[in-house]
Order: structure tokens, then C-alpha cells, then sequence
């Protein structure tokens, strides 16, 4: 019965998306921009309690009081929304404006003189602005990379994540045991993505974020 109910969330989960994704897609881009946030700012009323929690550790952890600490987490929430939709209307843009019409890149330099010498790199970044951009951004200017990635719990949303990143990237890696994979795709001159700012499993290094441990890669404390 477990089973046959968590069969349905995810039914569930995956319409719901394709029905709203569906539509926000075919808008123009500052309708569908304003749809997302509008989204997130629902999540934001409906999710009380993940609201409320999320409050809670902003103001612990950046000693800010209530109304600020609600700006943030509001804030957030778009973000985390607008994520969903920023890489596919950069896809979609690119087919009628190059790539320095659309976005601000500085310092691809230095990646571009790594690359000269056949060396592999690993970009690192965190959940912050239009992170997921990153991949498309990257595979215009050095070359399609990889992704160190956990899937989702949604199996049939995994397959849909999977299906629009590919259009940036050459693969993924799982996060649990991809330091092996990876050391093979650096000695190859691959570029390899890390968001770094999650929790980083059991193979990790215990550290102090904003006053709390936090389990993070190894690479971090480098």
C-alpha cells in the first residue's frame, strides 16, 4: 500500500509540473519571469512550516530580526523558483542572441589557459542566482561538463531534470563515491561542476557554518 501511494505521488508531482512548466514556458520571457516568482511567493504562503523553520535558522544564524529574516526567506523562495526556469529561457534566447547579449562572464581566462594545457577543472559554486545556468554558460565558452549531482526523490521529475540539463551537460556523477570518476574525467581535460553548499554525506569533513557543524566536501576546507 506504501508503495502504491508513493507510485501516485510521484504521478502526481510529475503532472503537476509539466502542467505549470508547460504553459510558463510558451510565455514571453518577463510574463513567464513574473509567473515564477508569483509561484514562489505561493510556496512561501502555502509552506508554513517550512517557512517558519526557515526563518528561524536566518535569524539565528544571521542575528537578524522577524520582518528581515521573512524579506530573505521570501526572497529564497523566488530564487529556488525562478531556478526552474532561468535555464531553459537562456536555451531558448541563445537561439536569437549570442551568449554575451544575455549574460556578464569574467575571469574565463583562467579556465580557458587551463584548458590550453589539457588540464582538467572543477568549477565550484553554490545555491545563489542562476546557478543551474552554469552548465550552458560553461559548455558555450570551454566545453560541455560534467555535474556532481544527487537525484531527486521524484523518479519520473529525476528523468525530467536529467532530460533538460543534458542540453548543458556531458553527464552526471553521483555524489556519493564521484571522487574516483572524477579524478578519471580531470586527467581527460574535463571540466566538472560542484555546488558545494549541501550536505555532504558521510565522506565528508565536519565544519563550523555560521555557528552550527555542517558536514561539508572535502574540497571545501582546501
Amino acid at each position: 500500500m506504501t508503495e502504491s501511494r508513493s507510485n501516485f505521488r510521484n504521478r502526481l508531482e510529475w503532472l503537476l509540473v509539466l502542467a505549470f512548466l508547460g504553459p510558463v514556458l510558451l510565455m514571453p520571457r518577463r510574463l513567464a519571469l513574473w509567473a515564477m516568482r508569483s509561484f514562489g511567493d505561493l510556496a512561501y504562503l502555502l509552506l508554513r512550516s517550512r517557512r517558519a523553520r526557515t526563518c528561524e535558522l536566518v535569524r539565528e544564524r544571521l542575528g537578524v530580526d522577524g520582518p528581515r529574516s521573512r524579506v530573505i526567506v521570501r526572497g529564497a523562495f523566488r530564487t529556488m523558483s525562478l531556478n526552474l526556469i532561468e535555464p531553459l529561457l537562456l536555451h531558448r534566447q541563445l537561439r536569437s542572441k549570442p551568449l554575451e547579449a544575455l549574460v556578464k562572464i569574467e575571469g574565463v581566462e583562467h579556465a580557458l589557459a587551463l584548458q590550453e594545457q589539457g588540464r582538467g577543472m572543477m568549477l565550484a559554486t553554490a545555491h545563489l542566482g542562476a546557478w543551474e545556468c552554469l552548465a550552458h554558460v560553461c559548455r558555450l565558452c570551454l566545453a560541455q561538463p560534467w555535474a556532481v549531482a544527487r537525484p531527486l526523490d521524484n523518479p519520473l521529475l529525476e528523468k525530467l531534470v536529467v532530460r533538460y540539463r543534458m542540453g548543458g551537460l556531458a553527464g552526471t556523477l553521483e555524489k556519493e563515491g564521484s571522487g574516483l570518476p572524477m579524478a578519471r574525467l580531470f586527467r581527460k581535460g574535463a571540466v566538472v561542476l560542484l555546488v558545494l553548499d549541501q550536505n555532504a554525506g558521510r565522506k565528508s569533513v565536519l565544519m563550523d557554518f555560521l555557528g552550527a557543524p555542517s558536514r561539508q566536501h572535502k574540497v571545501s576546507g582546501v
